[in-house]
């Protein structure tokens, strides 16, 4: 990525819960309209976005429990005037809200046999599922209903034998030294599946705390709550390691170490360090605005993320000013943080990290904001304290008029591997007076709802109710408890160029990331029937090499 703000050019775009017409054509399908007719009754926003292995398909989560499939079309960076629309190549509808998913390390366009995503479902087996249709469909018909999961696999209580809430998901790339397992995180726990045992339980399960029935609750030793982030860290060789990145509800973050049987590496509270860094004003010039001093806030983990060397490890909060970079080789120390990130809202927005492209040193990162905007920090980990962004974006499109409509938080970024498309997920809702029949109400940023709220407890039955007042999204029609009323959400994808002398030229918005983009691309490809195959059976080869960081 350039140094400077390039060019960011919107491509293509969906927008959720509309009748999607056909490419050309003013024909709304049947199909879009019966989405759209359950749409009013059950509003919902797309949550999250992820890019498969092989930089293809982008799958989507909604509120609404439903995942949808977008093969990216080959000629996606082609110049055009106006921007592609985007049509979901499959919508798989969950039986119940999922927090987490995750698409397979292996995913591979050409291979029908790899098109799996894993997904946890509150009251559910975690479960595999098929991210895209198996036999070939015209894109004007309406897609095969396909629900039933190809695998499962069971986390549940000893006690109470109900299913554990699970809230993060790690799926490790196939040259691993874990390759075979995946890794979820739920209340004071952390289980490792392997992926042969198909319908069985956890191959190992690493308690966060000693014990949950002592008065004390582990007596200080260990992290305690629901794990509601997990990451795995590569090396400077960017071969995947065993040393896996957790975080907590009550913000806590560990290092477990899997190559060992899930040892305990470190634990600490980032609670100390988010209230006592020094945010320093922006350099002179720079677009970004004054900070209030005293510290970034925050209010229970909701990701963690490693730099694209294993040297660093980010913690993402919500209800924060700024990401905590903390340099792992020596346990709790504060590298610094990057300010102006404008995310004081319960809400989850995600974070994305990139290696530097350009020689400066440091990785990058990409984060949404509550306002629409999109900001990226380069450089960092090459200087300590207080790092302000280096550009943003906007993800609102002027020229569809969008500028009128309230500013939804980006919920997710997703860059490609290659570094030239990123696909950002956009949404909100806002709470009204329940005596004001307008929607100017005051947004969910500012008056989260309560089941938002960080829990107090590190109880079972605490988290297992957090999990059922979200679940109630999808049962309640219209207008939500406290009045949440949703706003438009868009999932939309972006060309980012270098600028050049001549940007008007077809040449000057080419570059060799997307000519590899376009030449890996290929929606046409045909589908041939598959029969269910072991996830494990596929042929990889995983590294022998295990290096801790």
């Amino acid at each position: 990525m350039p140094a400077v703000a390039p060019n960011v050019d919107l491509v293509a775009s969906n927008t959720h819960g509309q009748g999607i017409p056909k490419s050309g054509s003013s024909k709304h399908h049947p199909a879009d309209e019966a989405v759209h007719a359950d749409e009013s009754r059950f509003p919902s926003i797309y949550k999250g976005a992820q890019w498969t292995a092989d930089g293809t398909t982008i799958i989507a989560a909604t509120y609404h429990n439903q995942l949808c499939s977008f093969v990216v079309p080959s000629d996606l960076l082609e110049p055009r005037e106006h921007p592609l629309v985007l049509r979901p190549q499959k919508t798989l509808s969950l039986p119940e809200t999922t927090n987490v998913f995750a698409p397979a390390p292996y995913f591979a366009l050409e291979a029908p046999e790899t098109h799996h995503v894993l997904v946890a479902c509150r009251d559910h087996p975690i479960q595999i599922f098929r991210a895209l249709p198996t036999t070939p469909t015209p894109v004007d018909d309406r897609q095969p209903d396909e629900t039933s999961s190809l695998f499962s696999y069971r986390l549940i209580s000893p006690q109470t034998e109900a299913y554990l809430p699970v809230h993060s998901l790690a799926w490790p790339s196939p040259y691993a030294a874990t390759s075979s397992s995946f890794f979820v995180g739920s209340n004071n726990l952390i289980a490792q599946f392997n992926l042969h045992r198909i319908g069985d339980g956890p191959q190992q399960v690493v308690h966060t705390i000693p014990s949950k029935r002592h008065i004390s609750k582990g007596n200080g030793v260990g992290m305690r709550g629901m794990v509601s982030a997990l990451s795995t860290q590569n090396d400077e060789n960017y071969v995947p390691t065993a040393l896996l990145a957790a975080g907590t509800w009550t913000r806590w973050v560990g290092l477990y170490d899997f190559a060992r049987g899930g040892e305990r590496v470190a634990t600490w509270s980032v609670a100390d360090a988010a209230a006592s860094v020094v945010v320093q004003d922006p350099l002179s010039g720079s677009l970004q605005r004054p900070a209030t001093k005293g510290g970034i806030g925050g209010a229970g983990i909701t990701q963690t993320a490693w730099s694209p060397d294993g040297r660093y490890l980010l913690v993402n909060e919500r209800q924060s000013t700024g990401v905590l970079v903390y340099d792992v080789r020596v346990t709790n120390k504060v590298l610094g943080f990057l300010a102006g990130r404008g995310a004081l809202t319960h809400q989850k927005l995600d974070l994305t990290v990139y290696p530097d492209s350009e020689g400066l040193g440091g990785f990058e990162v990409w984060s949404g904001t509550t306002d629409g905007t999109v900001k990226v920090w380069q450089g960092v980990g090459n200087d300590e304290g207080c790092v302000w962004p280096s550009w943003d974006f906007s993800t609102v499109d002027e020229s569809d008029g969008e500028e009128s409509l309230p500013r939804s938080p980006v919920g997710s970024v997703a860059l490609h591997k290659y570094g030239s498309v990123v696909a950002t997920c956009t949404g909100g809702w806002r709470v009204t007076d329940k005596n004001d029949n307008n929607d100017d109400g005051m947004s969910s940023v500012d008056s989260p709802s309560p089941s938002s709220s960080v829990p107090s407890s590190d109880d079972e039955s605490d988290s297992s109710s957090l999990s059922s007042s979200s679940s109630s999204l999808h049962r309640s029609p219209g207008r939500f408890p406290n009045n949440r009323t949703f706003d438009k959400s868009y999932l939309k994808i972006w060309s980012i160029r270098t600028k050049s002398h001549n940007e008007s030229s077809p040449e000057a918005m080419a570059t060799p990331e997307m000519d590899r983009i376009q030449a890996d691309v290929r929606p046409d490809m045909p589908y041939r029937p598959v029969s269910p195959t072991d996830p494990c059976s596929i042929d990889i080869e995983p590294t022998d090499q295990v290096l801790v960081g």
